[in-house]
């Protein structure tokens, strides 16, 4: 049940498959296995059993058995994900993302969420800091580039904002979404062609209304 539910979360393909073999073996196993637990955690917010999920986060965490260590990295990333989902509480899923992380520093996505989320609690200097150490591990991650883009693109370094994004670019060219960033790094240091350039790339590959709100929508009338 375990190894079926496991390879079908994986697969994503069926959530509620997923759910039920889960279901069945916590019936049997309990909650002795925190790797099974993490499993099972991602499959109801898979599921969109967001209630069930806390409920159960809440009954856990608590037990001495989940205190943060590598046998609970797994656990933690997955307590993470789903407060992403519910996008209510940042700061709990950097924490248990950064629990998570000390354990797993291996895990590369788990950086790419920390920093993301440290980028959108406007802690700008701290993800671009983490961003610096990760990449020395994984150089050539253009989510990581853009990500670094973004934090100094914040902090008004317009000049390095431009750079990093251009080497996300040079990694991975069908990622539209940066050169609108790159247009507005480029629209900070008054270069109104490279700007306009950038947003016209990026506008046919971005959701109907982007930019109307934006500081570059005057540029695509």
């Amino acid at each position: 049940m375990v190894v079926v539910g496991t390879i079908l979360l994986k697969i994503g393909s069926n959530p509620n498959a997923a759910l039920l073999h889960f279901d069945k073996a916590v019936k049997l196993l309990g909650y002795e296995n925190p790797v099974m637990t993490g499993n099972y955690i991602e499959a109801l917010r898979q599921h969109g059993a967001y209630d069930r999920a806390n409920d159960l986060i809440t009954q856990l965490v608590s037990l001495p058995i989940y205190k943060p260590s590598p046998s609970t990295s797994l656990f933690y990333y997955n307590v993470a994900m789903l407060e992403i989902s519910l996008g209510s509480n940042r700061q709990r899923a950097i924490g248990f993302l950064e629990q998570s992380l000390l354990h797993d520093p291996n895990n590369i996505n788990g950086w790419r969420h920390l920093i993301e989320l440290y980028i959108n609690t406007a802690n700008f200097e701290k993800a671009e800091q983490q961003a610096l150490v990760v990449l020395k591990a994984v150089p050539n991650d253009d989510r990581l580039w853009y990500l670094l883009g973004i934090a100094v693109h914040h902090l008004k370094r317009f000049e390095e904002a431009v750079q990093h994004y251009s080497h996300s670019l040079e990694l991975n060219p069908e990622h539209f979404a940066v050169y609108a960033n790159l247009g507005a790094a480029y629209q900070g240091l008054g270069k109104v062609e490279e700007a306009a350039a950038c947003y016209r790339k990026a506008l046919p590959h971005l959701p109907t209304d982007a930019g109307k709100d934006t500081c570059f929508y005057l540029f695509l009338l």
